[in-house]
């Protein structure tokens, strides 16, 4: 009987096409008074809560956040339902999941983060939301190259990029201890554009590399010049 209300609750936090979200709602609520608990998963490993954000269920997630779902509950992948809200560009859900204090740094079994998938997917209203609530834009995948950035620029999403590069994303390709890595074909945000032929997001990285160098060298001119003022 627990196992049949379970499949019932995942399926209903997961129709689209339901014409009254409010009698889905009020489903939703029926068989959670039934006793069962709201992180329960289901056989593929999913919390209610996930499949409401993944499919851009607001009022069942803010429903499933009342009865004590957990915010940074995951799947069976390590997905929170921020993931899944930001994966396919739910805007409201991820909204509402900030609002109840998500823990934005989280990584799955790949280590990406909500950001990364954000950008990966195109959706520029969450990744721009995502940076304001100060989402890590620098944030590496598990073998350490593929960011937020790398995944916009190899899809050509402009305005991602562009957002992304003004939230100081990194443009050249550095270690997490500041030093340089090799610079491998296909690896890094501007091979990844270039490539794939997306000339736009090539010219808008290339134009960020060289102001970020010039502002460097001249931060190092004016060290020199204040260090030879004083004789040394």
């Amino acid at each position: 009987m627990i196992i049949r209300f379970v499949r019932a609750l995942v399926l209903v936090t997961s129709l689209c096409d339901m014409p009254d979200l409010l009698v889905q709602s009020q489903i939703v609520s029926l068989l959670l008074e039934t006793g069962i608990p709201p992180d329960i998963e289901d056989a593929k490993g999913n919390p209610p809560i996930n499949v409401a954000a993944a499919n851009g269920h607001v009022e069942i997630v803010s429903l499933l956040l009342s009865m004590k779902s957990s915010v940074n509950v995951t799947n069976k992948t390590g997905n929170t339902p921020l993931f899944q809200a930001a994966e396919f560009g739910h805007l409201d859900c991820c909204k509402l999941l900030l609002e109840a204090k998500t823990n934005t740094r989280l990584t799955n079994s790949r280590q990406h983060t909500p950001l990364m998938r954000a950008s990966a997917n195109g959706h520029e209203d969450v990744v721009r939301h995502l940076i304001a609530a100060r989402c890590n834009v620098r944030c590496k995948s598990k073998h350490g190259i593929m960011t937020p950035l790398v995944w916009a620029a190899r899809k050509g999403y402009l305005g991602i990029v562009q957002l992304l590069i003004e939230a100081k994303a990194d443009v050249e390709n550095r270690s997490e201890n500041g030093t340089f890595l090799p610079t491998w074909i296909g690896l890094e945000a501007f091979n990844e554009a270039a490539k794939r032929g997306h000339t736009l997001v090539v010219k808008t990285i290339a134009r960020s590399r060289e102001k970020r160098i010039a502002a460097r060298e001249l931060k190092l001119q004016k060290i020199k010049e204040g260090a030879d003022s004083f004789g040394f």
